[in-house]
């Protein structure tokens, strides 16, 4: 866990927690979105603009970030999910 909050630096933090060993929730599913987003695009800074500034149209205009903190990363990483096996399925037709 400590490996990928190396890698990607929060855009915005929630609120802490009282265990000092657990991370909190938004921040692992933060941490979640951005892991999967990058599977999609491997560039990093991309990936964090995207997270915190484009609005996405099949989630009612509403960033990865506002998604995150409504508590509806589900549905987020189902949709990244979906979008990374059409590019998988989409390579494998062009053969590469």
């Amino acid at each position: 866990m400590w490996i990928a909050l190396r890698r990607f630096v929060p855009i915005w933090w929630p609120r802490p927690t009282n265990d000092p060993h657990r991370l909190p929730a938004t921040l692992m599913d933060m941490l979640a979105v951005l892991d999967q987003a990058s599977r999609i695009d491997p560039d990093r800074g991309r990936v964090y603009r995207w997270y915190a500034d484009d609005p996405i149209a099949g989630l009612g205009d509403r960033t990865a970030a506002d998604l995150v903190r409504a508590g509806e990363t589900s549905r987020l990483l189902a949709l990244l999910r979906e979008i990374e096996a059409a590019e998988r399925s989409a390579r494998h037709v062009r053969g590469k």
